[in-house]
Parts: structure tokens; sequence; C-alpha cells
């Protein structure tokens, strides 16, 4: 049994398909990337295809624009485009999928693939890189509600496909302990569940060394959108409540729409906004911080904690981030309980205070690194586990 892998984005499936790929486990991949940059991936032994939307890119492209654009109250349109556009692709994903094959994808894209999969006896394993979808609605809902936003809900209707493909799932692959634990909270069995937290790209983020600083600033920063599910506020408010006159935070990201009245009134000569980066520039950012923090209230693995400690850069990020799964709790950086500017601000003062704790954790942070191992041990986990569900598969169908 091989693996195909459907997904609409890029997301993390192409390292899973160059892992795959190494060990000889991956039939194909399909993407809805745009293929100017599929171009640019390597190590997959030209086992990539793309798509053709045909009429369909038209709209494809309208959506891709919609996120680009800075209007409030476009949520609705795109989702109602996703459903046009997703749809008639998975259908016509339908007839490429081979008999007793492996389908692994994304969630929210896999449930017409994966009822097709069940047809023709293969295993179907739905990736989910977030929260249980109900839990991760019931916190963006009280999120919205506590700082009087109005909330894009996720619809009844992405809520119940998404259901259908966990209960449809032989294996559901989740990121971090944090996203495992809401699985279990709402009824999945943990024996379906397969914790494998994602790795980092070590030729793209590393150690350059700190740059020295004549004028002795301490440097926060953030990467991510700023939306309140990455809990943007709780850093603002601990920046505020940091006395020290040389300061200086760096937030990477586009603004959330309906937010930017509320960010307004936060800004100063020591905060920077920097709408976006090249993902391969972050390095400079990360390299030249004193802390990186990530103060989501729901983020199913931080992959930028991954980044910033690659490049020597201490992390403080809550609980809700995937930071169990990645380092030490008061070793390369600092664990702390989502929705606390008090304990974000707590935080970096005793880093202020104390710079060969600093450089503690910034060595912490690199031999963290190393444990990791770029994606290669992301890939083995992988590898372990269809070998172990293929003995499975066979001894069930033996016996049948």
């Amino acid at each position: 049994m091989k693996v195909q892998i459907l997904t609409i984005g890029k997301f993390h499936f192409f390292h899973l398909a160059r892992q795959l790929d190494k060990f000889k486990k991956l039939e194909r991949i399909y993407s809805g990337y745009p293929n100017k940059f599929i171009k640019k991936e390597k190590n997959i032994s030209k086992k990539i295809s793309l798509f053709n939307f045909s009429f369909y890119s038209i709209i494809f492209i309208i959506l891709y624009t919609l996120k680009k654009i800075d209007i409030a109250g476009l949520k609705n349109i795109e989702n109602y485009l996703s459903i046009l556009i997703y749809k008639p692709i998975f259908n016509n994903f339908k007839k490429y999928i081979k008999s007793k094959s492996i389908l692994i994808t994304n969630s929210g894209f896999g449930l017409e693939s994966a009822i097709e999969i069940k047809k023709t006896k293969g295993l179907f394993i739905c990736d989910r890189g977030a929260a249980h979808i109900k839990y991760q609605d019931k916190i963006l809902r009280k999120e919205h509600s506590k700082h009087k936003v109005l909330y894009n809900k996720i619809t009844s209707n992405i809520i119940k496909r998404e259901i259908e493909e966990y209960n449809l799932a032989d294996l559901i692959s989740v990121p971090s302990t944090f996203v495992k634990r809401t699985f279990i909270q709402y009824g999945i069995d943990k024996k379906k569940l397969f914790l494998n937290p994602y790795g980092v790209e070590k030729k793209t983020f590393y150690f350059k060394g700190k740059k020295i600083d004549k004028n002795k600033e301490f440097n926060i920063l953030f990467v991510g959108n700023v939306t309140l599910q990455k809990g943007i506020f709780y850093l603002l408010d601990a920046f505020t409540n940091i006395n020290f006159v040389n300061k200086k935070l760096t937030i990477i990201g586009p603004i959330d729409t309906l937010l930017k009245k509320k960010i307004s009134k936060y800004k100063s000569s020591k905060i920077t906004f920097i709408k976006k980066v090249e993902h391969q520039k972050l390095i400079d950012f990360y390299s030249n911080s004193d802390v990186f923090v990530l103060p989501s209230i729901q983020d199913g693995f931080g992959m930028v904690i991954t980044e910033a400690l690659a490049c020597g850069c201490p992390v403080i990020a809550t609980e809700n981030t995937g930071a169990r799964d990645i380092f030490q709790n008061n070793k390369a950086g600092f664990i702390i309980k989502p929705m606390s500017s008090k304990l974000i601000s707590n935080k970096i003062n005793l880093l202020i205070k104390d710079p060969i704790l600093r450089k503690k954790m910034s060595n912490e942070a690199l031999n963290t690194i190393k444990n990791i191992n770029g994606w290669n041990k992301y890939g083995e986990r992988w590898n372990d586990k269809i070998d172990s569900i293929i003995t499975d598969y066979k001894k069930i169908n033996k016996s049948s």
C-alpha cells in the first residue's frame, strides 16, 4: 500500500511528501498550490501532480484576491466561493484514487475522497493542524465576544464536514499534545490519534550570531497574522507594562481589518508593524531579537517557535501553541497559560534583568533544534506509523 496526498495549499504537506518519498511510500501528491511555486519544490522525485482547475481557476484567483483585500465583511463571500471551487475539485479527484491505497488529506478538504477511498477498501488519514474544530470555534467565539469584535464564524456546514471526516478517518494526525487533548475532550478515542510534531527548515533558519547592540535595546518579536486567535492584545498590553526605556517590539504579519482601530491605540515609536517579510528573510529578525513571543489562544503547532529557536532566540509561548512538544519550560524559554498579559510581561522583565539567563536559553534553543533534526524525525514517525497501520490492515483483511 502506498500513500496519496491531497491538499489545497502548501502548509506542511510538501515536507510530508518529501519524507514519504524518501521512504518510498509516496504514490503521488495532488495540490492546489500554484504551479510556479510547485516547480521550486525539491526532492519529491517528480511525483507532484497539479490539478487542472480549468474554469474553476478563475474562481480560485478571485478567492485568493479576496483573502488579500483589506475590507471587513468579505468572510462569508470567501466561504461561499471556497465551497464553490473546492467541491468540484474534490469530486474530480475521486477518479485518481487507487484501490486499497492510503489517502492523507488536510482536514476540511477530504470528505468526498474519504468516502471514495473507503469504498475501495483503502485507508483514510485526516491531518488536522489545529484544535478540534468545535474547540476552535468555541474559544474564538468567546475571545471575540470578550474584545467586542465581530466574529466571522466557522459555519455549521464546515463544522459538520470536519466532524464527518473525523468519524470516517482510520487515523487522525495531530501536531501537538494540545491538539490531541482537544480531540479527546470532544469524544475522539485517543487510539485513533497520531501525535507527530512538525519539524523545522534547517537550511532556512539557523544560528547567525547576535548583532552587538551598542544602545542595549531589548528586542521583542512576534511573527504571524495579527488576530485575536494569535492573542495579539495580550502581547501589546504586556509591552505597555514593561518598565524599560530601550524596549522595542516588532510585529510582522498582516493586521486583521476588524482589529485595526483597536490596534492603532497602541501605536508608538517603540512598536514597529511590518505587514510582510519574505519567509527566508525572517532569519534576520529572529537572529537580532532577544525574545520571540507567541501568545496564541489557539495554535495547533506554532512553526514560528521552531524557526525562532533555530536562530538561537528564546521563546515565550502559551500552552495552546504546541510549545510543550517543542521545548522544556524554563529551558529554551517559557511556556505560560494563555490569555495573560501579566505572565508575558513578567517573563520579559525577567529576561531583561538577566542577560546570563538569556544566553543560557539561547544555547538551549540551539540544542533543542538539534534534537528535532529538521523534518527527519517527523518523517521517521510517519514511516513507522504507516508500517504499523499496513501490518494491522493485512491482519484484519487476512482474518476476514
